[in-house]
């Protein structure tokens, strides 16, 4: 049970800080964030490009907007960084 909650709890966090880092970095850095916003458009043209079924490409139409996917990859980075600050801070056996 306390795995659950706390894997529950870093998800949350990690959903949280992303949008904050995400408006944190469109008003500190904005060529940067356009950039990556630019790149994340180029990916969803070449998924365009595959020449996937409609009944799955309207989900990625739904779903994976410019700046949704670049949230996502800002709530990996930050995902795997609190995973290895955890790991630095957790006492070992």
């Amino acid at each position: 049970m306390t795995r659950a909650v706390l894997a529950g709890a870093k998800l949350l966090l990690t959903w949280v800080a992303a949008h904050i880092l995400y408006g944190y970095l469109a008003v500190e850095y904005p060529t940067q964030t356009r950039q990556a916003t630019r790149l994340a458009r180029q990916v969803i043209e070449h998924l365009d490009g595959l020449n996937i079924p409609d009944k799955y490409m309207v989900w990625a139409d739904l779903l994976l907007q410019p700046a949704t996917l670049t949230i996502l990859l800002i709530a990996v980075l930050l995902r795997v960084l609190l995973s290895l600050v955890i790991a630095a801070l957790m006492p070992r056996d």
